[in-house]
């Protein structure tokens, strides 16, 4: 029937054969006389339009009439018809996230339009790619990678602040910082023995307070984690790795750990601190059957040098 039509213009005539609508159809409508709706897929007038193009999630179906995306959004692209990307500083689906209300490290005004996620990290209690969800209980800090059970509190039964892990009260021992995990310039059970003490090579090495490892290499003489054992008898030197018995010393000598140095000199042909390096023996005089004026007369490929008792004449 001409009534049932969908034309754009309602007050045209109808064809008693076809019904065509000349003017075209309503929104929504498709075929000669406009009574067919949208297939699956199309929307608009005269359906012309493709869902196809829309970021809708779930399957691609939309409204029939003005593309609206029936099952929402893919995240990151705004209501209705799923076509314009979030803007103004919102992410996720239909855009309901603001970036500023993350809790990122740094700049928290713009973000990723479909994760919102946080280009240097989450601050210190926060959890997720957005950093809008807090750590689970019994967990805290950066990344909630700390445990609260890892605690020194003096009350077990603690509360844990989910950034700072905060016991809300005193530490047991000597158990220092906000969540009773560290000692201040000191390390060990009970925070007893002294940062200071430790013989580091590097005048800032860090000060683990558990272990009090100098993460790295001693002072001469000194070995161990914590820098803070003497070289064993008989050895001196960085890692203590020199023996006082190579040494070349004039008299029967005392050790020292840093630097093995003989007090009383070094017997002849020797030199240095330690006295382990030989000198280099060149006069003018003939040794071994060669006469030596700063440069052998004959070719010879003999060292010379750490040489004792030497056959002259």
């Amino acid at each position: 029937m001409c009534m049932n039509r969908k034309c754009m213009d309602s007050s045209g005539s109808c064809d008693h054969m076809t019904g065509e609508c000349v003017s075209g159809c309503k929104r929504g409508y498709q075929s000669v006389d406009c009574t067919e709706p949208c297939s699956v897929g199309t929307y608009g007038y005269n359906c012309n339009a493709s869902c196809d193009y829309r970021h809708g999630s779930g399957n691609q179906d939309c409204d029939k009439f003005f593309g609206t995306c029936t099952q929402g959004c893919l995240s990151g692209w705004e209501l209705p018809n799923c076509e314009v990307e979030c803007f103004d500083g919102t992410y996720g689906p239909e855009c309901r996230f603001i970036c500023s209300e993350r809790h990122c490290k740094g700049d928290s005004t713009s973000c990723d339009t479909q994760t919102g996620t946080c280009l240097n990290d989450c601050q210190s209690g926060l959890k997720t790619t957005s950093c809008i969800v807090a750590c689970d209980t019994g967990t805290y800090g950066p990344d909630c990678q700390l445990s609260c059970s890892q605690r020194h509190c003096q009350d077990d039964a603690a509360s844990c602040d989910h950034v700072t892990g905060s016991c809300g009260g005193p530490c047991k021992d000597d158990w220092k910082e906000i969540d009773c995990t560290g000692c201040t310039g000191a390390y060990g059970p009970g925070c007893n023995s002294p940062c200071s003490a430790r013989h580091c090579e590097a005048d800032d090495a860090p000060c683990d307070h558990v272990t009090g490892s100098c993460n790295g290499p001693c002072s001469a003489g000194w070995q161990g984690d914590t820098c803070t054992d003497k070289c064993d008898t008989g050895k001196y030197g960085d890692n203590c790795a020199m023996y006082c018995a190579a040494r070349n010393c004039r008299d029967s000598d005392v050790c020292p750990i840093e630097d093995g140095q003989c007090v009383s000199g070094c017997i002849s042909g020797f030199h240095r601190v330690d006295c382990v390096r030989g000198k280099n023996i060149i006069s003018d005089q003939r040794m071994n059957g060669y006469i030596f004026n700063n440069t052998p007369t004959r070719k010879h490929t003999s060292a010379i040098g750490y040489q004792t008792g030497l056959r002259i004449g």
